[in-house]
């Protein structure tokens, strides 16, 4: 097993740092969906309006034809996207948003980068 894997929250450390030191004027943000709550909690923030799926980050920057950019961070190996991800990711695409599921902030990089610059695929 490898052991040099870099976490998905590293990664993710990463890449917003760098997002932050070469476009300062751009507003990312991070998502705080994922994590471990107790039952007590989890009810309450779903009543609060959180969702299953929402992806880690958002660009709030209207490039070309779409509204911003979601991104779901996962580490570089051994990482998958549940159901709800999928699904979700689909909707929000369908709405007019740019979506991305980065393997790492190498990836996630490359997809802002184009992003910002206008290079859509």
């Amino acid at each position: 097993m490898r052991t040099d894997i870099r976490s998905e929250s590293t990664e993710q450390i990463s890449f917003v740092a760098r997002v932050r030191h070469f476009y300062p004027d751009v507003v990312i943000f991070a998502i705080a969906n994922g994590g471990k709550r107790s039952v007590t909690e989890a009810s309450r923030l779903k009543a609060e309006g959180v969702l299953a799926g929402v992806p880690d980050l958002f660009i709030a920057q209207p490039v070309g034809k779409y509204a911003g950019l979601f991104l779901e961070m996962k580490r570089t190996a051994r990482s998958s996207v549940s159901a709800a991800q999928k699904a979700l990711i689909s909707t929000l695409a369908a709405a007019g948003y740019r979506t991305h599921i980065a393997y790492g902030c190498a990836d996630a990089w490359s997809v802002f980068q184009s992003y910002i610059e206008d290079k859509h695929e």
